[in-house]
């Protein structure tokens, strides 16, 4: 499962995650758009850390994408998932899209969970498509709901999204479709 955010994305994320059991076994990752952390400190993941039940960590360049529990995409990082199921890290192109990046190689590797939240401009809306025609499952947030309704509303716009919920209905979607769903 991919979770991308931008503008007001701490809170949305926070409420999504918020909801999900402890014993979800499939790997989330988030991407929120972001600074660099100015040290080693990643403040996203101690705040998740605190409003959900699942384990959290950052992505570390070669490490297993395919843990349980929550990923931390690094601020201001490009992250892959290489043919080998680990962290690839690259640097950000002119336009900036984290999101779609892990999306479409995401969905290269298995059949994903795109989840896209608030935000500004269209991150996540190229990943919806690769997700979805890799046999993978789409959810955006309400625009109506979001704090930035940008990346919600070019999402829909793609046509490759197979739900539209307000905030508060998209941890019990996700519940639903990660026990009987084998996309990750």
């Amino acid at each position: 499962m991919v979770i991308v955010a931008s503008a007001g994305g701490i809170p949305a994320v926070s409420a999504v995650l918020g909801g999900l059991a402890g014993d979800i076994t499939v790997p989330i990752s988030v991407v929120q758009h972001r600074a660099a952390p100015q040290d080693d400190h990643d403040a996203l993941a101690e705040i998740l850390s605190h409003r959900t039940r699942l384990a959290v960590r950052v992505a570390v360049e070669g490490g297993s994408a395919a843990q349980p529990g929550i990923t931390v995409v690094p601020g201001h990082t490009m992250v892959t998932i290489d043919p080998r199921g680990r962290w690839a890290f690259g640097r950000l192109p002119w336009n900036n899209r984290p999101g779609d990046a892990l999306l479409v190689s995401s969905a290269a590797e298995s059949p994903t969970i795109a989840v896209i939240l608030t935000g500004m401009l269209n991150d996540g809306s190229e990943g919806c498509c690769a997700v979805q025609s890799g046999g993978g499952v789409v959810i955006v947030e309400d625009p109506r709901d979001a704090s930035a309704a940008d990346m919600p509303n070019s999402a829909i716009a793609t046509g490759c999204v197979d739900a539209v919920l307000p905030l508060r209905d998209i941890g019990a979607a996700l519940a639903v479709l990660t026990q009987t769903d084998p996309a990750a």
